[in-house]
């Protein structure tokens, strides 16, 4: 009881806050002072630090590259050990890029908050950032660790079935405490009162329907990986200029080819457009009452795979559905049109990597920008997979 009215208190100092800050956020900003978009960078606590710090280098080199950020402004959002954050503003001053302070050593301990904690906490942020940089549109990259729709509190690398199922998914620290549900995320963007053109996470996995679907009301586009993405990251000297154009289709080329002359050749990324995911949804769970095979027989081995556990826990989605949907076509095909809607853009190289449960190499054969989950039997994620939205709306 007690831990349960400390995380409380959080929330309802993290409210306070928020109410403050979106109040004064009102009353100071003015016409003159809004640009364009503003694009806001979160990496919250993850064991990388050595490579943000990277990434964030790069994205000063990629700003000096173009010559400037024009009517864009860059907010960072960026951990200080486990639970407290930094927020600095990237500007250029006509030389070259530097940092502009806007708060240090605030407070993010989510391994003390609940869901609502987590999702105040969040909604701070963000809140934050758009009062000190106000624009007509805003974007998101999230630079982290990912394991897409799993609990929050489980690890990829030490999948249990010692852990309780959880209604919560995650992104963040490798480690089980302080990871960040999808849920919370999305709930903090609403609760702050925006909307993203693009959410964009710099972390494994993420390009994962059941993942995409918590995001669909957000953001106009999701981008992500289907595979494992290799510590450097997103290659932001090569891309930030074709992510500041929403220029999708060079971003896709650029990151890849990035990858594919590296000596880690290892990348997948997609853009996906979330404004059909409720129809997708809806065909899918047609799908699903038209035929019962494909979830639990041995030809789900089949069907393209994004990881080297075993079972799988990651499969090519158009794979799955057209093995599951062998003798529905009209159902197929209608699948396979809402999905080339939704990808905008999509790369991959021929072959991907995967370290769990150990280091290998995996063909990629076939790739449709994002995977699904539907036909696992992972016993040690049972129970799981059917807490998701997506698993809701689709049987």
């Amino acid at each position: 009881m007690k831990r349960y009215n400390g995380m409380k208190l959080l929330a309802l100092v993290c409210g306070i806050m928020v109410l403050f800050a979106f109040s004064s956020c009102h009353d100071g900003n003015d016409d003159d002072n809004v640009t364009e978009e503003t694009v806001i960078f979160f990496f919250p606590y993850s064991g990388l630090e050595s490579q943000i710090d990277n990434n964030i280098n790069d994205i000063k080199k990629a700003v000096e590259d173009i010559g400037g950020l024009g009517d864009k402004r860059l907010v960072v959002i960026k951990s200080v050990g486990r639970a407290k954050v930094n927020i600095f503003e990237l500007v250029w001053n006509g030389n070259e890029c530097t940092e502009s302070i806007v708060s240090e050593g605030f407070n993010t301990d989510f391994s003390s908050y609940d869901e609502e904690g987590s999702t105040t906490c969040l909604s701070q942020l963000l809140g934050i950032a758009r009062c000190n940089a106000p624009a007509d549109s805003y974007s998101l990259i999230v630079g982290s660790h990912g394991s897409a729709w799993l609990p929050a509190g489980i690890s990829l690398s030490d999948i249990s079935s010692k852990h309780a199922p959880r209604i919560n998914k995650a992104f963040g620290t490798a480690g089980v405490d302080g990871q960040i549900s999808n849920e919370s995320l999305a709930n903090a963007v609403k609760k702050a009162g925006m909307h993203f053109g693009y959410i964009f996470f710099d972390a494994c996995l993420m390009a994962n329907v059941e993942t995409i679907y918590e995001y669909r009301d957000v953001c106009d586009f999701f981008i992500g990986s289907a595979s494992e993405t290799m510590a450097y990251g997103a290659p932001y000297r090569v891309v930030l200029k074709d992510l500041l154009m929403h220029d999708y289709a060079g971003f896709a080329g650029h990151y890849v080819s990035f990858y594919e002359n590296s000596n880690t050749p290892y990348a997948t990324i997609s853009v996906v457009r979330t404004s059909f995911l409720n129809d997708l949804s809806t065909v899918v769970r047609e799908l699903n009452n038209m035929t019962q095979m494909g979830d639990d027989d041995e030809g789900a081995k089949a069907v393209q795979c994004y990881d080297g556990m075993e079972p799988h826990l990651f499969y090519d989605f158009l794979d799955w559905v057209e093995y599951k949907g062998e003798g529905c076509d009209y159902i197929v095909e209608e699948i396979r049109t809402l999905v080339s809607k939704m990808i905008v853009a999509s790369k991959h190289t021929p072959t991907i990597y995967s370290s769990l449960p150990k280091t290998q190499k995996i063909p990629l054969d076939k790739y449709c920008g994002f995977s699904t989950s539907c036909p696992t039997q992972n016993a040690l994620v049972s129970g799981m997979h059917e807490r998701t939205a997506w698993y809701a709306d689709t049987k």
